[in-house]
């Protein structure tokens, strides 16, 4: 019997075909339903979507069959991360940015995650991460930046290959040292922004020539041997950050593989960075700043976090004093006060005796030799003079000083002119560059060196460059300072008067006069013979021959302090 038939039937009966025309439809599905329940069980349904599936999943192997496997990434799709970047041996570049790059893309390329920068309110946000970071930053060609070899950085001088160094490694007993590319912020632009950095007078004369100054070979024609007067230059006492970052592009213990170096070099110019804060008006946040600003940068470096800075180094071109200030009322900035600097080791003009962190370089001096036999040459110069006055004294009086201990200097080489040959700086340009400083201490058996600004001078190394001895009236003058440069007993080079003896009427002159002669050249061929250790060489690769000047003595110290520090912690620097 047709199954309709029933249903039509009851439909009829219940007079529900003359209702409302929804009704209808919903009891047309309902017997449809119906119908369908009645002829499929649920057997068939399962196989049905059995059926589906399989045929799913025939589709899917022959999408991927045809398509082939997925190639790895290549390096034109993911750029080159900073640790594989700095591995090669590749010349490091400074890249100066035409536009600046977001700290998002930064963050990417050196596969490095970043610790946040917390900015302090009262000062500029001024990112520097994307001007440099590393040679991996901005190599993928996604912006308009300009790259420069580090050798075009420094002037005029070429950058050793991976290869030439890596035949100097007997000579480099101690390992090796990798130099970081800063951002051009905090080393080059300081350079190009010298009119600058002083707040009285253009530095660019100072900065000039690598960091040598003006040329001294005119001026000084007469008073040193004229083919040893192109070695001279008027020299800037501060600057030291410059003459080092030079060398270090050339030093014959310089690798370009970070995870071969002992150590890591940082060139920072701190003292050329903070030099204009110091005399003015300044804040203590504004006098922090430049130093904090590259703090953020370095601690987002890898070797930096591996270590914590304690295989890092870098040169301080002024005294450490100007970097120690414990209140925002005191003197200076506070940035070896800094909780990243706490391992770090820095060189600097004058240390802090009880800092074991810290080596004191010497002053740069005038005299830059091109080789080994120009010392020689001027040491036996310096050895030959004819000295006329027993002692000399260079200096100025300090009017804002109470009870001026220059002064009274000043005052006994005046009454003692027969004996004393005085250079008064308030009447000769002791700065800015003369003869008569170098011709006075040529002709002299002493030299009196006062404290300065500090416990430490410049006029020291004048002294003994000239062969002239030096005669110190304070013990931290001498006393924990340049050890590694001289020698440990001063005694063998200097003389010691006490200044409170001098203030009670003891006369310099007449202690001076109580050496015997043969003391005297015993003292002067102690100060020749030191004279190597002292001075920097003007080439950027030194003096060659295994001879070694001041920068090869400092770079090397600083590497076997990081070998002694690893040896203690078991082959770890912390």
């Amino acid at each position: 019997m047709n199954p309709f038939s029933k249903s039509s039937s009851t439909v009829k009966g219940h007079n529900i075909l003359d209702s409302h025309p929804m009704k209808k439809t919903t009891i047309n599905l309902k017997n449809t339903f119906r119908l369908v329940k009645s002829y499929v069980s649920f057997y068939h349904c399962a196989w049905l979507l059995m059926i589906i599936l399989f045929q799913f999943s025939i589709l899917q192997v022959l999408l991927t069959t045809r398509g082939g496997p997925s190639p790895p990434p290549t390096h034109e799709q993911y750029p080159p991360t900073h640790l594989q970047q700095e591995q090669q041996q590749q010349p490091r570049v400074i890249q100066q940015p035409d536009l600046p790059l977001d700290d998002d893309k930064i963050q990417q390329e050196q596969q490095q995650p970043q610790e946040e920068v917390v900015e302090d309110g009262n000062k500029p946000k001024d990112d520097v991460s994307h001007q440099l970071g590393s040679p991996s930053d901005h190599e993928d060609g996604d912006n308009n930046t300009k790259q420069v070899p580090l050798e075009q950085a420094i002037e005029g001088h070429q950058l050793a290959s991976p290869s030439d160094q890596d035949d100097n490694h007997e000579q480099c007993k101690y390992g090796k040292v990798y130099a970081y590319d800063l951002p051009p912020i905090f080393n080059k632009e300081l350079v190009i922004n010298c009119h600058d950095l002083d707040p009285w007078k253009s530095k660019c004369p100072a900065v000039s020539n690598n960091g040598f100054g003006p040329n001294a070979a005119a001026t000084l024609a007469g008073t040193v041997p004229q083919e040893l007067a192109p070695s001279w230059w008027w020299t800037d006492m501060f600057s030291g950050e410059i003459i080092y970052h030079t060398r270090m592009s050339n030093y014959k213990c310089r690798t370009m593989e970070p995870e071969s170096a002992t150590a890591f070099y940082v060139p920072f110019y701190a003292g050329l960075a903070v030099s204009k804060y110091l005399f003015t008006n300044y804040t203590a946040s504004e006098r922090d700043y430049p130093c904090e600003r590259f703090l953020e940068w370095v601690k987002k470096q890898p070797y930096w976090k591996r270590s914590n800075g304690s295989d890092h180094f870098l040169v301080l071109g002024r005294m450490t004093w100007d970097f120690r200030r414990k209140t925002d009322d005191d003197w200076g900035t506070r940035f070896l006060l800094m909780p990243l600097m706490k391992n770090m080791l820095r060189l600097t003009v004058e240390r802090h005796r009880w800092d074991p962190l810290e080596i004191s370089y010497p002053y740069p001096t005038g005299f830059h030799p091109r080789s080994a036999p120009e010392i020689e040459q001027w040491q036996q110069f310096a050895g030959s003079r004819n000295r006329t006055s027993l002692f000399t004294f260079v200096g100025a009086k300090r009017r804002k000083v109470k009870n001026d201990f220059r002064t009274l200097l000043l005052d006994h080489c005046r009454n003692e002119a027969d004996a004393c040959k005085l250079v008064d700086c308030d009447k000769t340009p002791c700065s800015d560059g003369s003869s008569t400083i170098l011709e006075a201490l040529l002709h002299s058996d002493f030299c009196l060196q006062p404290r300065g600004d500090s416990d430490t001078r410049k006029s020291t190394f004048d002294c003994m460059l000239s062969g002239s001895i030096p005669v110190f009236f304070w013990e931290g003058s001498f006393r924990g300072q340049h050890e590694m440069f001289l020698s440990g007993e001063p005694e063998s080079y200097s003389v010691f008067i006490d200044r409170k003896e001098v203030r009670n009427g003891t006369s310099v002159r007449r202690v001076l006069e109580g050496f015997r002669k043969e003391d005297i050249k015993r003292m002067r061929d102690k100060v020749i013979e030191l004279i190597p250790r002292f001075v920097y060489a003007f080439p950027s690769e030194g003096l060659g021959n295994d001879a070694k000047d001041a920068f090869d003595t400092a770079v090397e110290g600083v590497l076997q302090k990081i070998v002694q520090k690893t040896k203690l912690h078991g082959g770890t620097v912390y």
